[in-house]
């Protein structure tokens, strides 16, 4: 195995790590793999796991390219006023054009966490020459009003729970009958559970129905082209709540026609802290991605 830097881009701005696989196992058919950064975090990735995983492929034959977006790590700010949401998925397409010079490789795999899953998904739709995303608790929207459902509906379950607990526990009975309860809050948790569901699904139907629209027409795009996706979501993240409230039977039909795979990590917070999480995160990319090895 063998990493080398690479300067790239239109400017030669852009810094990138790329990983050769052992010459006994590289396979001159295989798609090559780019990481994309994590909101401000360098290629390492969170926790380094960017490293790790990048090692772990390249040892299974694929050339893998971790680098950084401009402004952030060792890549230069840009100078122009292009916003960030064109010019990441441009940069893409920069170390896609470098890979495809200096590798000779024609098909692309993008891994992305948090706002790389959505640059990665955005890049996609844009680049044919993308065959498959690897997209880790992404949020493929950026919709306020479905930010306030959710977290009223997370919020909902606390007080849901905290009363069934209070309804079971002798010390609570033993203050509402003694006077020394939260009267205020009793009803102000009451008021929120009958309420919340009337008004916020109406609320939902109406401020989210353009956005899921849009994510399913892109979604049928992709899968038109046979493009490949893979969704995974950390079990204590809030991105999987905002996926299947605002994608529900969209994900489950999707998933159904063998045009993504969606798994959940258990125990596993947003960027994947403990070795056990990325070990289990490892584990399920490696499965997804191993079909290609053999064709």
């Amino acid at each position: 195995m063998r990493e080398e830097a690479f300067l790239f881009g239109h400017t030669r701005s852009l810094v990138g790590i790329v990983t050769d696989p052992p010459k006994a196992v590289r396979g001159h058919n295989l798609p090559a793999i780019i990481f994309l950064n994590a909101g401000i975090v360098h290629r390492v990735g969170p926790n380094r796991f960017y490293v790790k995983m990048a090692r772990r492929l390249a040892a299974m034959g694929f050339v893998v390219l971790r680098f950084d977006f401009s402004g952030i790590g060792d890549s230069k700010a840009r100078e122009d006023t292009l916003p960030f949401d064109k010019s990441s998925v441009s940069e893409v397409q920069e170390a896609i054009n470098t890979l495809r010079e200096a590798r000779g490789i024609a098909r692309f795999i993008l891994i992305g966490l948090c706002s790389g899953a959505v640059i990665a998904f955005q890049t996609a739709w844009t680049d044919p020459r993308v065959i498959g995303t690897v997209l880790i608790n992404g949020q493929s929207y950026n919709n306020k009003q479905l930010h306030v459902y959710v977290k009223n509906r997370q919020t909902a379950q606390a007080y849901k729970e905290g009363i069934s607990y209070s309804f079971y526990n002798r010390k609570s009975w033993s203050k509402i009958l003694t006077g020394h309860a939260n009267y205020l809050s009793i009803i102000k948790s009451v008021v929120f559970l009958i309420s919340f569901p009337l008004i916020s699904r109406f609320t939902l139907q109406r401020k989210v129905s353009s956005e899921v629209d849009h994510f399913t027409r892109d979604l049928h795009v992709l899968a038109e082209r046979g493009v490949r996706l893979l969704l995974i979501y950390s079990e204590q993240g809030r991105d999987f709540e905002y996926l299947k409230v605002a994608f529900g039977h969209q994900i489950h039909q999707s998933k159904s026609d063998g045009t993504l795979t969606i798994e959940v990590i258990p125990q596993a917070d947003h960027t994947f802290d403990s070795l056990s999480s990325q070990d289990h995160l490892f584990s399920v990319v490696q499965e997804w991605i191993h079909p290609m090895i053999q064709h």
